[in-house]
Parts: C-alpha cells; sequence; structure tokens
C-alpha cells in the first residue's frame, strides 16, 4: 500500500507531448530496473537496494534546493523539497528507467527516470513546485519537464511561491567580491538576468540556447511579435514559450540552426555561438580581417574590446549565467553599436566553415585516455555525452579539433 495518495489530475499542459512519457504504459515499466528505497538524502537524490545492493540514484532532469552540499547553506525550500521525496518514496518499490546516453554521473551515482505506480516521480516534483527542471544536461523528456516548471511558475506552487527572493539587490550567492559582480548587479537592475524564488543568481549554471537567445534579445528590447512566419525548425514547437524568439531570430537572420534542420532549443549555448547571436542580434560588426572559423570575426572582437571576462575560453564550451549577463553588458555599456561598421550580409554562397550556427563536434576521451572526436553521423554520436569536468570539449570544426590533438572517430561515414 502506498503511503500517499496518488497525484491525480495531472494538468493539462504542452497537450500530447505528456501522452507518451507521463502515463507510462506498464510494459515500459517493466523494462526497468526494479528496487526498494532505503532513505532518501535530499529533493533529488535517494539511496535504493537493488539485488541486495545499495545504489545512489541522481533523479534525471529536476534539481532540487540545497540541503546536505558540504560548500552552500541550506536553501530556500531545500528541507520541503527532501521532505516532499521522502514522502513519496520512503520504502517504497521503484522502477527505475535508465537514459540510453548515460548510465552515471562524475560521482558514480546511477542516473534514472523514477516511477512509482505509473507515475513519473521528477515530473511530480517539478508539477508541485518542489524541484527546478535541470536544463544543464539534454534528456527525452527536457521540454516536458520545462514545460511542468513554467506552469508551476505561473501558478506560484511550491518553491515559486514560497521564496520570494532578494529584493535588496544583492542575490544572496553572489559575494560583494565576486569576479562578475558588476556585470551581475547590472544584469539585475536591468532585469537582463533575474534570480530564482530563494534569492540565488546561481552564477555557473549553464544557459541553453533558447535561453540566451531570449535574453539577448531582450535586452536589445526586439519586437519579437512582429515575426509571424513559422520558425521551420522540425524540434521547435509554435507554442513553446521560446518559439516567437526563435521565429523573429530567423527572419533577421540571427539564427541558421543545425544542418539537419534542427534548432535545438534546449542544448546548452557554447561560447562560439552565443557570440554570434549576440553580435548580429545587436547589430555589432565582428573583426572582419579575422581569418580561420566561422566564430573568428565575432571572437576576434570580443578579445580586442574586452567583451570577454577571460581571452582564455574554450569556445565549444557551454556558456553559464554570469558569463552571458558579463558578455551582454559588455556589448550595450562598453562597444560603440553606432559605428558606421555593420555585419556582413550573409553570401549567398555556402561555406564550409559555416554549415550553421553551432558548434556540434563532440570530443570525447576514452577509457583508455584517447582523444576522438565524433561528427553529426557517426555511429556513437548520438550516446557520446560531453563532461567538460574531465577535459571533454566541443568543437565547431574538424579542423579546430584536429589542431587541439583529437582524432576522428572510426565510426563516422
Amino acid at each position: 500500500m502506498r503511503k500517499t495518495q496518488h497525484i491525480t489530475g495531472r494538468r493539462a499542459i504542452a497537450g500530447a507531448i505528456f501522452s507518451i512519457s507521463f502515463l507510462l504504459p506498464a510494459f515500459a515499466a517493466a523494462q526497468g530496473e526494479q528496487g526498494t528505497v532505503a532513505n532518501v538524502v535530499d529533493g533529488d537524490t535517494f539511496k535504493v537496494e537493488i539485488d541486495g545492493s545499495i545504489e545512489t540514484i541522481r533523479i534525471i532532469g529536476i534539481d532540487t534546493p540545497e540541503t546536505v552540499h558540504p560548500s552552500k547553506p541550506v536553501q530556500c525550500f531545500g528541507k520541503e523539497a527532501s521532505a516532499k521525496l521522502k514522502e513519496l518514496l520512503d520504502g517504497e518499490d521503484v522502477t527505475l528507467e535508465k537514459n540510453p546516453a548515460e548510465d552515471r554521473d562524475k560521482y558514480d551515482r546511477l542516473l534514472r527516470y523514477v516511477n512509482l505506480g505509473g507515475e513519473d516521480i521528477g515530473a511530480s516534483m517539478i508539477e508541485e513546485g518542489f524541484a527546478y527542471s535541470y536544463k544543464q544536461y539534454p534528456h527525452p523528456r527536457l521540454e516536458e519537464y520545462n514545460a511542468l516548471e513554467q506552469e508551476a511558475r505561473e501558478e506560484n506552487r511550491g518553491l515559486w511561491g514560497g521564496c520570494n527572493g532578494n529584493s535588496s539587490g544583492e542575490f544572496n550567492d553572489v559575494p560583494s567580491s565576486h569576479s562578475y559582480i558588476a556585470a551581475i548587479r547590472w544584469g539585475k537592475a536591468s532585469g537582463v538576468l533575474s534570480g530564482y524564488p530563494d534569492g540565488t543568481f546561481q552564477p555557473d549554471r549553464t544557459v541553453n540556447r533558447a535561453e540566451f537567445l531570449k535574453i539577448v534579445l531582450a535586452a536589445n528590447d526586439s519586437d519579437v511579435s512582429s515575426a509571424s512566419e513559422p520558425t521551420g525548425f522540425r524540434d521547435v514547437n509554435e507554442d513553446a514559450w521560446y518559439a516567437s524568439y526563435i521565429r523573429y531570430a530567423k527572419s533577421q537572420g540571427i539564427v541558421q540552426g543545425y544542418p539537419d534542420g534542427s534548432f535545438k532549443p534546449e542544448q546548452p549555448v557554447n561560447f562560439a555561438e552565443a557570440l554570434k547571436m549576440a553580435y548580429v542580434a545587436l547589430s555589432i560588426s565582428g573583426d572582419t580581417s579575422a581569418s580561420g572559423a566561422w566564430y573568428e570575426p565575432y571572437l576576434s572582437h570580443a578579445k580586442n574590446n574586452d567583451v570577454l571576462f577571460s581571452n582564455n575560453v574554450n569556445v565549444g564550451t557551454g556558456m553559464s549565467r554570469k558569463d552571458v549577463v558579463w558578455i551582454v553588458w559588455r556589448l550595450l555599456d562598453g562597444t560603440d553599436t553606432t559605428d558606421e561598421s555593420v555585419v556582413p550580409e550573409p553570401s549567398s554562397e555556402p561555406d564550409e566553415e559555416e554549415p550553421s550556427d553551432s558548434c556540434e563536434i563532440k570530443g570525447n576521451i576514452s577509457g583508455k585516455k584517447e582523444k576522438i572526436y565524433h561528427v553529426p553521423g557517426c555511429k556513437s554520436y548520438n550516446a557520446t555525452q560531453i563532461d567538460e569536468s574531465a577535459g571533454e570539449r566541443w568543437f565547431c570544426s574538424e579542423q579546430e579539433a584536429v589542431d587541439a590533438g583529437w582524432r576522428r572517430a572510426e565510426n563516422c561515414e
């Protein structure tokens, strides 16, 4: 007998995208691992007994306020989130579903979706306002979880209504000595980047492509409602919150998307593609004398005009919130946007170095410490996950990968 009532009346949002993953059929659950919850660690982590062994589970796709982090204080709604997960799972028999792309995180925790009686526990935690949708790493249910978070935010459920944030002009996780403090203060005052309900800014949290596009267009007061033509991208829901920004950006030539017809809105934005979006959106010319990869004109200008916090950046690295606000601050306040230079019109001839506005080559380090890069079309491309903390990285061209010491995967077409 379950200890709590099943959450009924799943709210109708995002229509059909929930019909597959939330109302999980019995045969799907049967494919997962079965285990008994031993104890709950916090709002997104628990220990489970599987075949006589105890494993730590990190729930895929959710993030809850901290309660047990060794270097962070207990955050607003952290205790409530932990209590909620304990209420749902403590002592229960659960089904654990694996994301085919990844098995464990760098702390050796199993990464799993968690199902109890057909209920997606991660989705329920987000829907009721006990967790954020964790956007840093793509996963199959990311769009669904983002939609649930948006609804919870709009209806002030849980942490969205219980944590009023910090109106003092400072964020409680950004000390006055923080290296980016000037940009972060400007970002809060201007509304370019807001904080979280618990009063934090979360400066190191990664921003995805859709989020970055919204930030830079909003900072420029762009009239995104003026574009009505569909985006044409196969992975963009025209009813999604970010669709109007992508429609406008495509109509203005700010983005082109990927060669396969996708935009990948939930994918972390990296420095190369973020710089291009920002420069084109703000009508700031790059360094037209720069040669090399498609992003070099923007990177060269950024380095020469103090647009970057540090010139020692990996252009394929996911961009954090602190770097986003820094770059937008420098471009709007520190760069002359009224000079006679303009962004060059796109050439009608295709450029081999610029098939898209994105860096999508994965630089993986194998178990044998070999540096191998995978391009779209490689058999293992989709399954390859990049862990930047382990020295892995994204590249914007094959030549860049080769120059950095990576070799092409043998299973590429």
